[in-house]
């Protein structure tokens, strides 16, 4: 089983426990993704990094192996950010959130602003984005993705 390259605190390694996953989550408005039934025998993980997180390179959630990613500062991303809806992902960002470019079919919540370089895509309708500091794309497509934009566009 592939592990994550990304360093923080992990569900999968007992550093974690749902419980104050859920109290991390509050301030983002929660989240009913994670609970025992859905992460019982899960291949994928959840990380918390308590701070900011450089990622160099495209961060792309499922070749991560995460179906959970919690960062308490800002979120930088090298090349390409993408999120999954298979498996269910949720990622939240305390700060900003900047990449070269955003594809997001998760659960996403940005609390900071959200530069999303070239293009932000939404893609495909279970889950949504919501997105509480000033957004900038060059190009927005939301498709059938669910948007909650806050701040300034």
């Amino acid at each position: 089983m592939a592990k994550t390259r990304i360093a923080g605190r992990s569900w999968k390694r007992k550093q974690l426990t749902l419980e104050e996953l859920t109290k991390l989550l509050k301030p983002f408005g929660g989240s009913d993704l994670f609970d025992e039934d859905a992460m019982d025998g899960s291949l994928y993980d959840i990380i918390v990094v308590d701070g900011d997180l450089h990622f160099d390179g495209d961060l792309i959630t499922f070749k991560e192996k995460l179906c959970g990613l919690v960062v308490l500062g800002d979120l930088v991303v090298g090349g390409r950010y993408e999120d999954a809806d298979d498996p269910n992902t949720g990622v939240f960002v305390a700060g900003d959130l900047r990449a070269k470019s955003m594809i997001t079919s998760g659960e996403l919540v940005v609390l900071g602003d959200l530069d999303a370089g070239d293009a932000l895509v939404g893609s495909y309708n279970d889950f949504g984005a919501k997105l509480r500091g000033t957004v900038r794309a060059k190009v927005f497509v939301p498709e059938q993705h669910s948007f909650e934009l806050k701040g300034k566009v």
